[in-house]
């Protein structure tokens, strides 16, 4: 086994001002208390806690968080108690040892309502010292890699539960090295066949590849002498076989399909070197399209930078590829775990993972939101720009509806409209990387329920619900009352599923009048003492029905215009119930259409896809007799 002067000269080469007495007295503190414990491998059972030490000085953390991986089953395992801990070690290794011994009590059972409520517990007990979960990450990994030795069902249940929950969390903290370890110790232990497959093809390919891979080095080697890079790391690699996997999955295609397999990375000493070098692939080979994404004017929330992009290389093959500092790498490789002295005012705080527990904590309906959180933690991320140009990050596959929400906590629920790149968009839009977005609010508005189903961050999806929830609380009662009249969409504003709406109820006669909240009929109208206006919540059968309202046109007036747009309205599936020009002036006219639809989201996808006509010039929705 590793003796403490080992460890103590390890931890030295980053942390020269290491307290080795410290060090030495965890040492030998674990060793007293585990004793002639034994693992299932027949070896002492101080060598686990041994290798996690090991393992979290090979991620250079600091010295707390070393004799906190030595500690770490003392409290769990032996007759040591917290109080031990502390008194020996201080209150910092303490609070790290507990929280560790607490997540290891947690069982993370596939699909079970308990992993379900352990999975918040592990997020919500590690968000104020990420160490904590650090540790457990680590441990895990050990475990992992002496997971022969225990018995097979166990084996598996472990392997599904590193794949479900401890391998995304590394991906989360940018730990990748340990991700990939996770992920495909865990494949080969449940898919021993696949697994084997694979990596006899990876391992064939490679083979043949060498000469190939050598070259392509060479060539890239050469463009960063021609263009005055010095010292550059350029090295060529075949993908993990998890990651093969899952691509084969998520494409449904065979290996043979494959395209991308080989990655190849580029480390450069300035970040000067790295925009030259990007310049000058880009200059000398094809680039694939979608490919590109700069990390480094953008980093990722975990710190994460470098510059990633896909071109068609040498010998035609398609490669993908990554240009970063030396530091870049260093925090690539190793996450959050790269910066062993990131301790801020904060704590040792992460603010996704802080911001994702607090969520958590106060929802208590955890079971609707556990897949969209484990997905959004491995969801690869994307950059758009506020009008303001502050960069908003957020998961790829996020709406103008998740946009808003993680802009600023107080947007999202009051959001009308958005414009992405100059054009306005449904709020179902999913945004791409780059996208300039604009959020139009309004302080009197609020969430429908389609929104769920157009939210993808959990963030996001848990806002709306707690609005939702807190409106329909104080709707409740007018509601119930509405539900006994006779309603009838008023002509003049023309409301539709899904706008913000109030009924003007005329109590003598029973009846509710639904107009939209800014309609202006309504407030130019002097109410009797028989009417009241309450705010109009829209039933659970209001989708039924079809609604109906008015568009106003104007267009570079051609042969066949009208006819085009008919088509279009016909497509989607909108009831049209006349058309008629309103105005013509030499080549331009203006129409108005008076249609059908389901609700407001179907409104303005119709509004979109007629816009984009070369011949449109404007639409607009006629409410209150004018356009607006």
């Amino acid at each position: 086994m590793i003796n403490p002067s080992t460890l103590i000269e390890n931890i030295g080469k980053y942390d020269p001002n290491v307290n080795k007495e410290y060090i030495k007295k965890a040492y030998i503190f674990a060793l007293k208390y585990h004793g002639t414990q034994l693992r299932d491998s027949g070896e002492p059972y101080f060598s686990h806690p041994l290798e996690v030490a090991s393992i979290l000085i090979e991620l250079k953390m600091d010295a707390e968080t070393v004799v906190a991986g030595l500690l770490h089953d003392t409290i769990e395992d032996t007759k040591a108690t917290l109080e031990d801990v502390q008194e020996e070690f201080g209150q910092e290794v303490a609070n790290m040892v507990d929280g560790v011994t607490k997540l290891s009590e947690l069982e993370m059972s596939s699909d079970s309502k308990k992993q379900i409520e352990n999975f918040k517990k592990l997020l919500i007990s590690s968000a104020s010292d990420v160490r904590v979960l650090v540790i457990k990450l680590v441990d895990r990994l050990h475990n992992i890699r002496t997971l022969q030795f225990r018995p097979i069902y166990k084996r598996q249940r472990t392997a599904e539960e590193t794949l479900e929950v401890y391998a995304p969390l590394a991906a989360r903290l940018g730990m990748i090295v340990v991700k990939e370890e996770l992920q495909d110790t865990s494949f080969f232990e449940l898919y021993p066949e696949v697994y084997n497959s694979i990596h006899s093809r990876l391992k064939d390919l490679y083979e043949k590849s060498v000469p190939v891979i050598e070259i392509i080095v060479s060539k890239f080697s050469e463009i960063a002498e021609d263009i005055g890079i010095k010292n550059p790391i350029i090295t060529g690699r075949m993908k993990s076989p998890y990651s093969i996997w899952e691509k084969i999955n998520r494409r449904n295609i065979s290996f043979e399909q494959l395209a991308d397999i080989m990655a190849f990375r580029n480390i450069l000493e300035t970040v000067d070197d790295c925009y030259k070098m990007l310049g000058a692939i880009h200059k000398g080979y094809k680039v694939i399209p979608g490919g590109f994404r700069d990390y480094i004017s953008a980093p990722k929330s975990n710190g994460y930078q470098s510059l990633h992009t896909s071109v068609i290389g040498p010998f035609n093959r398609r490669i993908e590829i990554q240009i970063r500092t030396p530091n870049m790498h260093q925090i690539a490789e190793y996450g959050i775990a790269a910066h062993w002295n990131y301790k801020q005012s904060n704590g040792y705080q992460t603010e996704w993972l802080s911001d994702l527990a607090n969520t958590l904590e106060n929802s208590s309906e955890i079971e609707d939101f556990f897949k969209t959180s484990k997905t959004e933690m491995v969801s690869e991320k994307i950059f758009c720009v506020t009008p303001s140009g502050r960069i908003v990050q957020i998961p790829n596959g996020s709406s103008i509806i998740d946009f808003a929400y993680e802009a600023h906590p107080g947007l999202g629920n009051c959001v009308v409209k958005a414009m992405v790149n100059g054009r306005e968009v449904p709020l179902k839009t999913k945004l791409c990387n780059g996208d300039a977005v604009q959020i139009v609010t309004d302080p009197h508005a609020r969430p429908s329920e389609d929104w769920k189903n157009y939210a993808f961050t959990l963030k996001a999806k848990l806002e709306i619900q707690k609005k939702l929830r807190d409106l329909s609380s104080k709707e409740s009662e007018n509601t119930s009352k509405g539900e006994q009249q006779t309603i009838t969409y008023s002509s003049c504003c023309m409301p539709v599923l899904g706008d913000r709406a109030v009924s003007l109820i005329n109590v003598q006669n029973n009846r509710a009048y639904i107009h939209i909240e800014n309609c202006q009929a309504l407030n130019n109208k002097i109410l009797s003492e028989n009417e009241k206006i309450v705010i109009f919540k829209w039933g659970k059968n209001a989708n039924k029905l079809k609604y109906i309202t008015k568009f106003l046109i104007t267009m570079k007036y051609t042969s066949g215009c009208i006819s085009k747009i008919v088509a279009v309205v016909e497509q989607m599936e909108a009831e049209i119930i006349s058309c008629k020009t309103e105005e013509k002036v030499e080549e331009f006219a203006t129409i108005c259409i008076e249609l059908k639809v389901q609700d407001i989201e179907h409104l303005m996808e119709l509004k979109t896809v007629i816009r984009n006509h070369n011949f449109v010039i404007n639409i607009e929705r006629i409410l209150n007799c004018c356009a607006a």
